[in-house]
């Protein structure tokens, strides 16, 4: 099986196994700041993730981890589970696949919005309630700068792009006056 089939399974029944969105968003939560302990201890994620090393050895070096971190009780079970079921290596994808899941569930959708300057706040208001009324979901901006685009603005939500840029205009415009002209 691939790596991604199983990770949405995992998702997929962590999910489903707790109904208060509540508590599944905090769930999401615990499990990126587990993975970012993985990631200021790869030490730490190289033993409990490491097959050569008992299961039970690895269990008794992250059982105190988890309790030391408050965990939520479904979120110490699962990354006990990823222990038992030597998948530990799979808890970055299954992270994800979970909060696209919960993103699903809970009708939101994160957008990407490219600009040539930050955004002042009441543009990003303006933005996030145009989009949410474009797409009927509630709208999480995550912003980035690219001067590249000389002005305007690309907003990308999953696969959809939206590219009101100045550069694709200029593009467009020069293809349509001079067809074998080259790319800017």
């Amino acid at each position: 099986m691939n790596r991604t089939f199983i990770s949405e399974k995992y998702a997929r029944a962590l999910g489903e196994s707790i109904e208060n969105n509540n508590e599944l968003e905090a769930v999401v939560s615990e499990l990126e700041a587990f993975i970012e302990l993985f990631h200021k201890h790869p030490e730490l994620a190289q033993l409990v993730g490491n097959r050569a090393i008992p299961r039970e050895k690895r269990r008794e070096v992250l059982e105190p981890i988890l309790e030391q971190l408050e965990l939520k009780a479904v979120t110490r079970g699962f990354l006990m589970l990823l222990v038992e079921r030597e998948r530990v290596g799979l808890l970055e994808p299954i992270h994800a696949c979970l909060a696209r899941l919960v993103d699903l569930r809970l009708n939101r959708a994160e957008a990407l919005v490219t600009t040539v300057v930050p955004l002042s706040d009441e543009q990003r208001e303006r933005v996030r309630v145009r989009l949410s009324e474009l797409t009927g979901k509630t709208i999480r901006l995550k912003e980035e700068q690219n001067p590249d685009i000389i002005g305007g603005v690309i907003v990308q939500i999953g696969t959809a792009v939206i590219d009101g840029s100045v550069k694709s205009s200029l593009v467009r415009m020069r293809n349509e006056l001079v067809p074998e002209a080259c790319e800017l």
